[in-house]
């Protein structure tokens, strides 16, 4: 079972780091995002996968 314990402890640590923050500066390419990744090798194939 899930412990939600140290999720306050590293959620305070991450901020206090800026782990959420970027840099905006001017790019000589848009940035490129995988909208859905891959499928895992960890379980059965399905048609879900197919698609």
């Amino acid at each position: 079972m899930y412990d939600s314990s140290s999720e306050e402890k590293w959620n305070g640590y991450w901020r206090e780091k800026n782990a959420f923050l970027f840099e905006r500066k001017e790019r000589s390419k848009p940035i490129y995002v995988i909208d859905t990744p891959p499928p895992f090798t960890s379980g059965e194939l399905h048609m879900g996968q197919a698609f």
